[in-house]
């Protein structure tokens, strides 16, 4: 049960840090200087925000909410796991629902990237993955583990 709880923490931080990581950097390039001009920014997608891009418009600022919502939905779902430690069944229910979430992620960020290409006119934008999909694989190998580290338990009980 040690070495579960202990997971589930690792899994916790690892989800609190992706908030604030980069997942997708966009250099702009050479023509979208010549049309921009100099001062133009390149664009960062982190787990919680964008930065580089207008978020007052309405569909940046709803893709960069969504995506911040369903991270702390993830944080809540694993700050409950860690609350339940001991109930193996309501602790596999999470893990198959944060599964969900996990294997949205990718698909979601592509749409959310091409999205942002296409709304950068003339910026000519080089995309680049960036160190969040590292803790992003991280975060799939401590979510397995947990899974497996349920499923033993759940079987040594009975349940």
């Amino acid at each position: 049960m040690r070495t579960l709880k202990r997971n589930l923490l690792i899994e916790f931080a690892i989800v609190s840090l992706c908030l604030f990581l980069p997942f997708v950097y966009m250099k702009i390039g050479p023509s979208g200087y010549a049309h921009y001009g100099p001062s133009v920014p390149d664009i960062y997608i982190l787990g919680g925000y964008i930065l580089g891009k207008d978020t007052s418009w309405w569909a940046i600022g709803f893709a960069y909410k969504f995506q911040l919502s369903c991270i702390l939905l993830y944080l809540m779902l694993s700050y409950s796991a860690i609350k339940r430690c001991a109930n193996a069944k309501s602790g596999v229910f999470l893990q198959i629902f944060k599964l969900g979430l996990i294997l949205c992620f990718p698909p979601w960020l592509f749409f959310y990237q091409e999205h942002v290409q296409n709304n950068s006119d003339c910026a000519d934008l080089i995309v680049y993955p960036h160190i969040g999909w590292i803790a992003y694989l991280g975060l799939v190998y401590v979510h397995a583990r947990i899974y497996f580290q349920l499923r033993q338990v759940k079987k040594a009980h009975g349940i």
